[in-house]
């Protein structure tokens, strides 16, 4: 996880909260995946790369998606993964 100073957070998170308020006020529920992926990640990841287009800067944002990935899994969805396995029981195998 890119740990940032509290100087940065300070800086990007209402600008952050107010994308994802924005986000939530287009809908009745959560933001849709589709609102995330065009709006959060593709629009921003797509200006990054037009802002210095080149081989390595491409490879380096795919390698931060990569991370941003699994750092997700690792942090939020394993954990309720364990939750729901201690909640419901494994796999069976027939």
């Amino acid at each position: 996880m890119p740990y940032i100073t509290p100087e940065q957070r300070e800086l990007l998170d209402p600008v952050i909260k107010a994308l994802f308020d924005a986000l939530r006020a287009t809908h009745i529920g959560p933001p849709r995946p589709g609102d995330v992926n065009y709006y959060c990640i593709s629009k921003l990841v797509w200006s990054l790369f037009e802002d210095n287009v080149s081989y390595t800067n491409g490879q380096n944002l795919i390698g931060t998606l990569a991370c941003v990935q699994a750092e997700f899994y690792r942090r939020k969805l394993a954990p309720y993964e364990d939750q729901k396995l201690q909640e419901n029981g494994d796999v069976i195998l027939c």
